[in-house]
């Protein structure tokens, strides 16, 4: 990564942190937040869903297919 890169980040993460503040249980432990709360397992995966289903993709999609497909 370069150095702008790496600053742009470092912003963009800052910011993140502070909207995050207003979101119910801000002081979880738990990394991603929606504006309702904890993101469940259902919560991330129906949007990936649907996007492949958009794609009209022969398959289903899931969020671990993402892991995979980033290299």
């Amino acid at each position: 990564m370069e150095a702008d890169e790496e600053v742009s980040y470092q912003f963009l993460t800052r910011a993140r942190l502070r909207e995050r503040e207003n979101y119910p249980n801000s002081s979880s432990n738990y990394l991603f937040l929606s504006e309702r709360g904890l993101m469940t397992r259902q919560s991330v995966n129906y949007p990936v869903e649907q996007t492949g289903n958009r794609a009209k993709l022969n398959f289903k999609v899931n969020p671990h297919m993402l892991w995979h497909s980033t290299g």
